[in-house]
C-alpha cells in the first residue's frame, strides 16, 4: 500500500508542477489544490485550456487505476484470509493425532 501512496504524490506534485507552469494563471497552491482533488477524487479542474484538459484525463485514469489496485489488493488480502481459515478448519497442513477423523487425519485401526 505504501507503493500506492508514493505513486500518488508524485503524480500530485507533478501534475501541480505542469498546472503551475504550463496552465492558465494560478499559484501554486491552487495548482496543487486542483492537482489533490483530482488525483483523489478524479474531480474536475475548474480552470480551461489544453493543458488543464490533459491534466485532467492524467488525474482521473491515476484515480480509476489506485482505486483498482487498491480494491484488488484489499480483496486479495481477505480471500487469502479466508483460504486460510477453511484450511485450518479441514486441517489442512496440521500434523494429524491418531484418531483424527479430520480429511487428512489418521483412522486407528479397528
Amino acid at each position: 500500500m505504501g507503493w500506492l501512496m508514493g505513486i500518488t504524490i508524485a503524480t500530485i506534485l507533478g501534475a501541480s508542477e505542469v498546472l503551475f507552469e504550463y496552465g492558465p494563471a494560478m499559484t501554486y497552491g491552487n495548482a496543487l489544490h486542483d492537482a489533490a482533488l483530482g488525483a483523489i477524487s478524479g474531480e474536475p479542474i475548474d480552470e480551461a485550456g489544453a493543458v488543464v484538459d490533459v491534466v485532467e484525463v492524467v488525474l482521473a485514469v491515476h484515480a480509476t487505476v489506485v482505486f483498482a489496485a487498491f480494491a484488488a489488493a484489499l480483496g486479495a488480502y481477505f480471500l487469502e484470509r479466508g483460504e486460510a481459515v477453511r484450511r485450518h478448519d479441514r486441517g489442512v497442513g496440521a500434523a494429524s493425532a491418531p484418531g483424527d477423523r479430520r480429511p487428512g487425519g489418521a483412522v486407528p485401526p479397528t
